[in-house]
């Protein structure tokens, strides 16, 4: 199985921000970009013979790699020093300068090229940078790895290297949700063992549980690898949930085969699983249906990662389905009672059924319940949606901590490109109104919160300029006519050359291209930069024709939050629109079906309403977990319903009562059983599937109380409320 974790992965292909982000890559030159970034400890910081030889003989390692061209790599060993009066256009570290003399006169040709402060080299000097765009057709992964051996085959411990970027992300974050699988299935496996042994105290019981998990995990995940279905982000918690689900599913047979077994045990080992399947198969039928119907509103998203995600559940919870209902009989039947009849221990759980059953009986309580819920979900209000891929890292993982060391000292490794476009005006940067206004579009930005430096065309030609006029004192400013500027353009292809001069204008001179660096690209600051940005074209270059496009890897990440987001609402949507038909068809009650979507409805919008409340956004993880909730919450009251009717039907003077002692027991084993297979993920190395962990435990608890706490039928609590007015006082 492949991994697919970049950005565009989580994008639908017809994505507007994903065409414009390959135009403008094509169009300019750019690509994905690995940042190597040399830190000098030392007093002199980077300007220092030994770091700078680094840098140097890690620049040209790189360029003896047999897909790299000069135009993919930037550091000081391949920009030129534009030295007008010597015509010296050499790279500034074609020699190493190791005398102070010649290191005084490096600093000096930096100091006067700004547009190297921060890209190249940190405003302090703290450090230098080498950056590589990854070949168009490469295997980010493995061009990753090359470049990681060539930086680890020279390091002297002299220097920190740090090596940070998006292709870079991807690999780390594949690696993280790698490992976590290793260590967090056999984790999970081993506290559902223990869940399980406390509940049932046979090793039998619990050879039944894991016989269908682990039958389900490997057709599911085998299926995957040979339809080559790469493994997502989404798909990476699977394992997690198909292994929950599947012990859900058999835990309620088996309290149902420890319930019956004493009735059925003269009859025989065979009666006994016929006995036991005539009972549960009805309700283990619809509750694992319901969840696949919950899985399947996935299917409905434009989203590959999420699509594959409801596709490969729904495939594995039918599997478990048919597992339970052919293959789990007939292992009851070879075992046999006595290596599965235990009781559940009476101490603890039928006190905790005992509290429920006070609790229940109390008139207020549903309404304390409900009160409760309300208010938790009026925090809903307060939600706003905030992601960022930095944010998939756990602030003790080494890339994390590079990052932030490389944020600090240079403009940022995020990169918002904006396009500017001025149709049907041919050599429109050409002119100098329009140059004028993009510097102070340039400056604006610079300024603008969250926004760590600022290159663009006005930049450009201000340095070439500077440096044209032998770096005169206030030579940098470019009031130049149209010839002018044409002549600084041409210069500009003169001393860095003609591949850096099409990175930031076009042929044509209709287009230029202006980078904005950010040290966290948030999604909620980010989306006011490029508001802010907008609303500057609309003012400085509208006027002129001009309009603006956005592209780069935050645009991708912006557009990949929003539309999972908007995807996972889709899929709540429709999942409850299809489970209600469902439910209605298969209930034939109303009443009943609203019932079964209230507890975990109540318990959704009062997680949802404390995220808002504490202040906690809504990312594309958190937005997951209301539909996993909604897929396995609704089993409880189903199972509750279902063994009501049952009682109902046999006349029993208090069905709900009856049917909660009986199924609770399951139910609460159950969200136990959920809540730590989900718990796990609290303990991953990435963030997200933390947060997507906690929030689906303990949406699942909450289900399962909300469904003990509000079961209560109407007309038995009628009749205890007159008989607690006929013996009353007086």
């Amino acid at each position: 199985m492949d991994l697919r974790l970049d950005g565009h992965a989580l994008v639908p292909p017809d994505d507007p921000a994903v065409a414009i982000d390959a135009q403008i890559k094509e169009r300019f030159s750019q690509a994905d970009a690995i940042v190597i970034f040399v830190e000098s400890p030392g007093p002199e910081g980077i300007l220092n013979t030994a770091s700078l030889a680094l840098v140097r003989k890690i620049t040209l390692a790189v360029l003896d790699e047999p897909d790299i061209t000069r135009r993919d790599v930037k550091s000081l060993a391949t920009e030129s020093r534009d030295r007008v009066a010597s015509m010296d256009l050499s790279p500034y570290l074609s020699t190493v300068p190791d005398t102070v003399a010649a290191m005084q006169e490096l600093r000096e040709d930096i100091e006067a090229t700004p547009i190297l402060k921060g890209t190249l080299v940190a405003p302090d000097y703290s450090g230098a940078s080498i950056v590589v765009q990854v070949p168009r057709g490469a295997d980010r992964d493995s061009f990753y790895d090359r470049i990681r051996a060539i930086v680890a085959s020279m390091d002297t411990g002299h220097d920190r290297l740090h090596i940070v970027g998006a292709p870079v992300a991807e690999s780390q974050l594949g690696n993280h949700l790698l490992t976590d699988l290793a260590r967090q299935l056999p984790v999970c496996g081993a506290l559902l063992v223990w869940i399980l042994w406390l509940a049932f105290r046979r090793a039998g019981a619990i050879a039944v549980v894991f016989a269908q998990v682990g039958a389900c995990l490997l057709l599911t995940f085998g299926l995957m690898g040979w339809s080559g279905t790469p493994l997502y982000i989404t798909t990476a918690v699977l394992p997690v949930i198909l292994c929950t689900m599947g012990v859900a599913s058999e835990v309620h047979m088996l309290v149902a085969l420890q319930r019956d077994i004493p009735g059925c045990r003269p009859a025989g080992d065979a009666e006994l699983a016929l006995a036991v399947m005539s009972h549960v198969q009805r309700p283990v039928a619809i509750t694992v249906l319901t969840t696949a119907i919950g899985f399947a509103s996935f299917v409905l998203s434009d989203l590959p990662p999420v699509v594959s995600f409801g596709v490969w559940a729904t495939l594995g919870t039918l599997f478990s389905l048919a597992w339970s209902l052919l293959v789990t009989p007939a292992l009851y039947r070879a075992l046999g009672v006595r290596h599965l009849d235990r009781r559940l221990p009476a101490v603890y759980m039928e006190g905790a059924m005992g509290w429920i059953d006070r609790c229940t009986h109390a008139r207020m309580a549903p309404l304390w319940t409900l009160a409760v819920g309300l208010v938790l979900a009026l925090g809903v209000l307060r939600l706003q949606v905030q992601d960022g891929w930095i944010s998939g890292f756990s602030r003790a993982s080494a890339f994390h901590q590079s990052m932030e060391r490389v944020n600090r000292s240079m403009l940022g490794t995020h990169l918002l490109q904006v396009e500017l476009d001025f149709p049907g005006h041919t050599q429109a940067l050409h002119d100098p109104g329009v140059i004028q206004a993009i510097g102070r579009m340039e400056d604006a930005l610079r300024v603008t919160a969250g926004v760590g430096g600022v290159t663009g065309p006005y930049g450009q030609l201000s340095g070439v300029r500077y440096l044209m006029n032998g770096r005169a004192e206030g030579s940098d400013v470019v009031r130049d006519d149209r010839r002018g500027i044409q002549r600084l353009w041409h210069q500009m292809g003169v001393g860095r050359g003609a591949d850096r001069r099409s990175e930031v204008v076009d042929e044509e001179r209709q287009r230029g291209l202006l980078t904005i660096y950010l040290k966290d690209a948030n999604y909620r600051q980010t989306a006011t930069i490029m508001t802010h940005a907008g609303e500057l074209a609309g003012t400085l270059l509208a006027p002129m024709g001009g309009k603006i496009r956005f592209g780069g890897d935050v645009a991708v990440s912006q557009a990949t939050i929003a539309a999972n987001v908007r995807s996972q609402l889709v899929s709540v949507g429709s999942g409850i629109l299809a489970l209600f038909v469902f439910l209605l068809v298969i209930l034939r009650r109303v009443s009943a079906a609203c019932f079964a979507v209230l507890p975990v409805t109540v318990a959704c919008l009062a997680v949802l309403g404390t995220m808002g409340w504490l202040g906690i956004p809504v990312g594309v993880a958190t937005s997951m977990f209301i539909s996993i909730t909604l897929g396995i919450g609704i089993d409880f009251p189903l199972h509750l319903l279902e063994y009501a009717d049952r009682e109902r039907r046999r006349g029993v003077a208090d069905p709900v009562a009856s049917a909660r002692r009986a199924v609770g027991p399951a139910i609460i084993i159950d969200s136990i059983v959920v809540g730590a297979g989900f718990g796990v993920l609290v303990f991953s190395q990435v963030p997200a599937n933390v947060r997507l962990g906690a929030l689906v435990a303990i949406s699942v608890l909450a289900s399962c109380a909300c469904t003990l706490m509000l079961a209560r039928d109407r007309r038995s609590y009628r009749a205890r409320q007159q008989t607690s007015v006929a013996i009353g006082p007086g």
